[in-house]
């Protein structure tokens, strides 16, 4: 809980034996280091640069959601 406070940010964890909820996270977690290696120093990294981040994958989820 102290991350959550300290960051001001929402936190959410996957349920056990709710192996569903696994996938996205793994998802976007891939998402995310494509962009940005696992040596990634996000503090040197601009909000800017992650809200467009952020947006991209938003906007290629819809895309697939659409396409069903």
């Amino acid at each position: 809980m102290r991350l959550k406070e300290e960051l001001e940010i929402e936190t959410y964890f996957c349920l056990p034996y709710h192996s569903w909820q696994k996938g996205t996270v793994e998802n976007s977690i891939g998402l995310v280091r494509r962009q940005y290696p696992k040596s990634t120093n996000f503090p040197n990294v601009n909000n800017e640069e992650l809200k467009e981040l952020q947006w991209k994958n938003k906007q290629q989820t819809k895309k697939v959601f659409e396409d069903k």
